[in-house]
């Protein structure tokens, strides 16, 4: 009798496995299409405005991003990754209360943060470029008043992931966003009879920026657990507190690699430069989009081993993700650095000065890859702490040396300072990963 329950039980999970298996497949090449179609819009999107700006104009745009950007990602408290690690944990314990009151009390937070962040940068920018350029002020300003917006979107997202729902979670920003935006740009060109402005560009972001939180409200409502409203809410909250600054400062930290250069190039030259190189960085973005999205889709699957400590299928996970994206990412780094002049000639004449800068990133992204898994697994096993250390102490550096090798070397001296830093970091963690977890991240 007790053998054949035995062979019972082992056959339900062995089929419980094969079903997240699949469910986990089934994402992962959801998500895949959905980047391609993303990465290829925002290349459509990047060619037509660097075509249609122009230098100094696209140069503006570029810049505005960059700072929206960063603002987000701070204003956001690193709830994205909190809420992907809480959302899936408390689900599997079935804490519906706990999880009830959790997205209550980040939604509050993030909303009340974001909104003090736009408010202040925008009088910021006008005490800054009111006097001598109310233009780019108020093209700052718009900016800006996307700040909250796109910082409870990503809060959305990480829950939506957390719940296992990772094609909904990056549909809106992925595709439907960056769709509308091209279309109602390209519609905007052609009603108007003018040419494209950065201020007419930032408020066309903002509408569809609009419309983005409409759709993640629903997604998000769409797919709650029956009756959870009606659950009495319960916190930890200084449990969840202590993940905040961490998390908020790896974050930062993470924008400051992919953004800082773009910024300091606009401060040390001029928005042409930062334009230039802004090309070479997206023209690179393809190395990086599997691993963002397998990321994504294992990122709970990673909390859950973890804190049941299977650690077998945890390193059997981790290896065979280190793997394929390293692989997938050697051959789109060849394929990109053939063809970079031609790919750059797209963006038109001006911006194929960047082949240097374009080879130079392709570096920086390939290591970004092959080490990228240790981040994540650090974060979703309770390590980002650590982390955070470990990427303030380099994001700095990151800084330090743009400072010292863009007046020396322009924007090939920016992308050097980003590789150096980037490796320096990655490696570090990926070490620590294995130390700290019991888990090799490397592909080998």
């Amino acid at each position: 009798m007790n053998n054949f329950l035995s062979r019972v039980l082992g056959r339900l999970n062995l089929a419980r496995e094969k079903a997240i298996k699949s469910s986990l497949l089934k994402q992962g090449l959801g998500s895949l299409g959905l980047k391609v179609a993303f990465t290829v819009l925002r290349f459509l999107t990047t060619v037509i405005f660097a075509r249609s700006l122009g230098g100094v104009e696209f140069g503006n745009y570029i810049l505005v991003m960059s700072w929206v950007t960063v603002l987000t990602m701070l204003a956001s408290l690193g709830m994205e990754k909190l809420s992907t690690r809480e959302t899936a944990v408390l689900i599997d314990r079935e804490e519906w209360s706990y999880l009830n009151g959790f997205w209550h009390w980040a939604n509050y937070l993030v909303i009340a943060v974001s909104c003090s962040v736009s408010v202040i940068a925008s009088a910021i920018a006008w005490g800054i470029f009111g006097g001598s350029n109310p233009t780019l002020a108020l093209t700052f300003t718009i900016g800006f008043a996307t700040v909250p917006l796109m910082s409870s979107g990503k809060l959305r997202r990480g829950t939506l992931r957390g719940m296992h729902y990772v094609i909904l979670a990056i549909l809106t920003d992925g595709l439907i966003m960056p769709a509308l935006l091209l279309l109602l740009a390209v519609a905007y060109h052609q009603l108007s009879g003018e040419g494209l402005t950065a201020i007419a560009v930032m408020l066309i972001y903002l509408a569809v920026s609009v419309v983005g939180v409409g759709l993640e409200i629903y997604f998000k409502r769409r797919n709650l657990p029956t009756n959870y409203q009606s659950l009495p809410r319960k916190y930890r909250i200084s449990e969840w507190r202590k993940s905040i600054l961490p998390l908020t400062l790896t974050s930062g930290f993470a924008i400051i690699y992919s953004r800082a250069d773009i910024i300091m190039l606009g401060i040390f030259l001029s928005p042409v430069e930062a334009g230039i190189y802004a090309v070479a960085v997206r023209c690179t973005l393809p190395i990086q989009f599997l691993l963002l999205v397998v990321i994504g889709t294992i990122n709970p699957r990673v909390a859950k081993l973890y804190a049941s400590n299977d650690t077998k299928k945890l390193q059997k996970l981790v290896r065979i993700t280190a793997r394929v994206t390293s692989v997938t990412a050697i051959l789109l780094t060849a394929g990109i650095w053939l063809f970079r002049v031609q790919l750059l000639s797209l963006f038109g004449p001006e911006f194929v000065i960047g082949t240097t800068v374009l080879s130079i990133l392709c570096v920086e992204k390939l290591i970004d890859v092959v080490t990228g898994v240790s981040i994540s697994l650090l974060h979703m096993t309770g390590n980002e702490g650590f982390s955070t250390k470990v990427s303030s102490s380099t994001a700095m550096l990151n800084i330090l040396l743009n400072a010292l090798l863009i007046p020396q070397w322009g924007i090939s001296g920016a992308a050097i300072a980003t590789t150096i830093s980037v490796a320096s970091c990655n490696i570090i963690l990926s070490f620590a990963a294995y130390k700290r977890v019991g888990i090799n991240p490397f592909p080998i």
